[in-house]
Order: structure tokens, then C-alpha cells, then sequence
């Protein structure tokens, strides 16, 4: 046993030399080589593993955040004009309630069939244009014109009234007539 101390004393000086100089090689292999040897060109720029991790993250949040962005632009799911617009559909049309009441006011008045002929109902930009004619009764024409214009007045959906042209003419196919284009200001 003498035997085998002394030959652990005599090895145990170089072992340790040997584990220290192993020691500082790693270290500094760890510390200045390494990342030498490690590092990858991302982007333009030279990135280690640990500035890697660090990069995906950002980049990560990123696409998350135009994916969010793009979700919102493609689907209008949560967009308050999408919402109004499917409101707006389930509500009955405005413009087919205008036109029948257009249509039924001008049936009212006429004391014969298409007395008050309508050739055009229009939706311009807040105002409803009528176009068309009154014919089949001969020189009333200028009256019931006039009684329709004023009827048009009391519509539910009219601010205001532009008045035709008061003008009767005398037409070898339609016969006496007076035609006219009626603009009505919308609420």
C-alpha cells in the first residue's frame, strides 16, 4: 500500500495540471472559438445561437401581429360597417318601400289606368328622381300633375320637392300629355 500512495502522489501533480490546462482550453474554446465558428449571417446580420433564440421570438410576435392585422382586414367579421350592413339587409328595402309608395299614390290619384305614367324611379345620391308622363285625360293633364307633385310632398321619406316643368303637348301616338321629371330630397 506504501507503494500505490506514492504512485497517486507522483500522478496526482500532473493530473491536476493536466485537468486545469483541459479546463482553460474549454473555457476559452467556449468563450472565444465557439462563437466564431457558430455564428450564422440571418437577415444580413451575424447571429449566435443565443441572439437566434432571441430573433425567433421577435419574429414570432411579428407574424402574429400581422396575422391579426390581416384577419381584420380579410374578415370583417368584428368590423362595426359590416355589422351595420347586415342590419341594413334584413330591413326591408328602402328604395322597393319608396317605390311602391310612389306607385301607389300615383294608382290613387289617376281616375283611369295609367293616367300618371311613370317611366323611371331613380335613386341619385339622397334624392329619388321620377320621370315619366301624365296622359288619358285629355287638358287635365296640368292638374292632376300638379295634384300628383303635391301628393308627393306628404311621403314618408321626402325633405323636399323640385317641381317639374308644367308643359302640356300634344303627341300623334300617346295623344295630350304632360311629362315630367320630379326630384325628391330624401331624409
Amino acid at each position: 500500500m506504501p507503494r500505490l500512495r506514492m504512485i497517486l502522489h507522483s500522478v496526482s501533480i500532473p493530473l491536476f495540471i493536466f485537468a486545469a490546462v483541459l479546463t482553460a482550453l474549454l473555457l476559452l474554446s467556449i468563450t472565444l472559438f465557439l462563437p466564431l465558428f457558430t455564428q450564422v449571417k440571418v437577415a444580413g446580420v451575424e447571429r449566435d445561437a443565443r441572439s437566434l433564440l432571441t430573433y425567433k421570438a421577435q419574429l414570432a410576435a411579428q407574424v402574429a401581429t400581422l396575422e391579426l392585422e390581416r384577419d381584420t382586414s380579410v374578415l370583417p367579421l368584428n368590423d362595426p360597417a359590416y355589422d351595420a350592413l347586415k342590419a341594413e339587409r334584413r330591413t326591408p328595402s328602402s328604395f322597393i318601400a319608396m317605390r311602391e309608395e310612389v306607385i301607389h299614390s300615383a294608382k290613387s290619384l289617376s281616375p283611369v289606368d295609367d293616367a300618371i305614367h311613370l317611366n323611371a324611379i331613380t335613386l341619385e345620391q339622397g334624392t329619388l328622381v321620377l320621370e315619366g308622363d301624365v296622359r288619358n285625360v285629355g287638358p287635365r293633364s296640368l292638374t292632376l300633375l300638379s295634384e300628383f307633385t303635391e301628393g308627393c310632398k306628404n311621403f314618408s321619406f321626402t325633405a323636399s320637392v323640385t317641381p317639374p316643368l308644367y308643359t302640356r303637348k300634344d303627341d300623334p301616338v300617346v295623344g295630350v300629355h304632360s311629362p315630367f321629371r320630379i326630384v325628391l330630397r330624401l331624409n
